[in-house]
């Protein structure tokens, strides 16, 4: 069809990546647009190597700001691939107790049946920081892990294990214990590493503090139509 932009999930461009060849890349696509989840580099430079002439913008949104909150300039997505870059004209930004707030004219009054927002910042739910200028988010504040009073974003430890060529898939998350701690268990699916070699693995490239309590291989991990690891199926009460 001669498609010259194209936009999707992170997750969405993986697989189309593996199934595209570097020429049909090249023939008609000319921007991505990548939002809906958060950016990885294994991911970035997948799809950097089969859309190499692409201009590829990394962005941040959702539906309750019209939708979008920020955008990576295409020539920083391979130098800051995992950046949603930074917060538009008419969009300001504040992170508080590690949470994104945000505050403009593109946001929503409030929702339907329910009174207005009752203060000018609006609570993303979303868990991020600022570096250098520029906006990193790292997932759901909800899905933070708290181990020994250190706050530990799953997907530091989901990218360092997706950097494992075995490695298809991974869920890290937290599990409360008798202690004010959480355990961190690893789900990874594979079909050909043994638990002891990725334990071994994270050993050599995990910090301790972000070393998973328990691993557990698995033939596949849930994930929704458009990509997305669907991680209600991995909380206390489904497991």
């Amino acid at each position: 069809q001669q498609i010259t932009v194209l936009g999707g999930t992170p997750s969405n461009l993986y697989q189309l990546s593996r199934f595209i060849s570097k020429a049909d890349a090249c023939a008609s696509i000319k921007t991505i647009i990548s939002s809906g989840e958060c950016m990885t580099k294994k991911v970035a430079q997948t799809v950097r190597r089969y859309f190499p002439k692409a201009k590829i913008y990394n962005a941040y949104g959702m539906t309750e700001a019209s939708p979008r909150i920020s955008c990576l300039p295409h020539e920083l997505f391979d130098e800051h691939p995992e950046s949603v870059g930074y917060p538009l004209s008419c969009v300001n930004i504040c992170i508080e107790d590690g949470e994104l707030l945000i505050s403009g004219k593109n946001l929503m009054k409030g929702y339907y049946g329910i009174k207005e927002r009752p203060t000018k910042w609006f609570h993303t739910g979303d868990a991020a920081t600022i570096e250098n200028g520029l906006l990193y988010v790292h997932g759901r504040v909800d899905n933070m892990i708290i181990k020994h009073g250190v706050n530990i974003y799953p997907s530091e430890i989901e990218n360092t294990v997706r950097t494992h060529n075995a490695i298809k898939e991974v869920v890290a998350i937290g599990v409360p214990t008798e202690t004010v701690s959480q355990k961190i268990i690893l789900f990874a699916e594979s079909d050909c590493i043994t638990e002891k070699e990725l334990f071994d693995f994270c050993v050599k490239n995990l910090p301790t503090i972000q070393m998973p309590d328990e691993i557990h291989i698995t033939d596949c991990i849930p994930k929704t139509d458009t990509g997305k690891v669907i991680r209600g199926a991995y909380n206390d009460k489904n497991m």
